[in-house]
């Protein structure tokens, strides 16, 4: 039981390390998402209306890591195209060509409320769960084992 969790201890701080980095990145993210919702709230970016133009989706990866993507073409009022990720596939199902949308110029992409809907507060606990779960059970497995080896060695 003990090399089973020393190996489990072990090879699983690979995973806590990806966990960890992947927490502060997307803790980042989500500090980001709220600057830009301050921003938008104070008034200091004006918004823009961004018509729909065309919608598509796509797969991409192989087998069975393939996911479809999902994503919308628009127009700001300068007649420039914007292509626009949507991660929620019911919100792209509801959304037709020329439906007009609110959208908040940011450097070079749009913050758009209505589709970009944040999350980050939750996935990043999910990802740092993942990521130190194999090391956390690993340590458990070690602490039993050496337990049990002192019970044996003091009977």
């Amino acid at each position: 039981m003990k090399s089973v969790g020393i190996s489990l201890a072990l090879g699983g701080m690979l995973l806590a390390a990806f966990g960890v980095g992947a927490f502060f990145m997307i803790n980042q993210w989500g500090v980001d998402y709220e600057q830009r919702k301050a921003i938008i709230q104070s008034g200091e970016v004006p918004s823009k209306t961004l018509t729909i133009q065309k919608k598509h989706s796509y797969r991409s990866g192989t087998g069975s890591n393939s996911k479809i993507r999902y994503q919308l073409v628009l127009l700001n009022p300068d007649g420039e195209k914007y292509t626009k990720s949507v991660l929620n596939r019911n919100a792209w199902e509801a959304l037709q060509p020329n439906d007009q949308l609110e959208g908040y110029r940011f450097e070079d992409r749009y913050h758009i409320p209505s589709i970009d809907t944040g999350g980050h507060h939750w996935g990043k606990w999910v990802f740092l769960g993942i990521g130190c779960f194999p090391s956390a059970i690993g340590l458990i497995l070690i602490v039993i084992a050496n337990k049990r080896a002192t019970k044996v060695a003091t009977t």
